[in-house]
């Protein structure tokens, strides 16, 4: 193989916008997994050597599950038996069933961007009209405003 050809194995361009295209099974199917990269071939080469590294060190996971499905049969149970008090996991239920998922709920867990997360808090904050304190109870991060 060329060095030219080798230096852009997995990166494909599409419209001025870069993408690393990974191989993965899913299901027992053969899939291709596009990740956008940026609009410059340098970010789409280190984003390549990460995912590669990744796959390398069995850290890669492509995931087709939503994040519905995610908050509820993964994440909720788990962080439900860290909490022992019955108002913390009652909170955490019900900011993810009112707020959440009715706005990134049906999103593929390998989908979600940045994007999709400013959305949601720009929507918290005008259309819902909920506080700072609550955006952040919302994220589990004290600075994500």
């Amino acid at each position: 193989m060329a060095k030219s050809q080798k230096d852009r194995r997995n990166l494909q361009q599409k419209k001025g916008m870069w993408y690393v295209v990974m191989s993965v099974t899913v299901n027992g199917k053969r899939q291709r997994v596009w990740h956008p990269a940026g609009a410059s071939l340098e970010d789409a080469k280190k984003l390549r050597n990460e995912l590669l590294h990744q796959k390398d060190h069995k850290l890669y996971a492509y995931n087709d599950t939503t994040y519905e499905d995610f908050l509820l049969k993964e994440w909720l149970p788990i962080s439900v038996e860290i909490y022992k008090k019955v108002s913390t996991q009652e909170g955490y239920e019900s900011i993810v069933r009112l707020h959440i998922i009715p706005v990134l709920g049906s999103l593929k867990l390998s989908r979600i961007e940045p994007s999709h997360i400013s959305r949601y808090i720009k929507q918290m904050r005008d259309g819902d009209k909920l506080g700072d304190r609550t955006i952040r109870q919302h994220s589990g991060h004290p600075r994500i405003t």
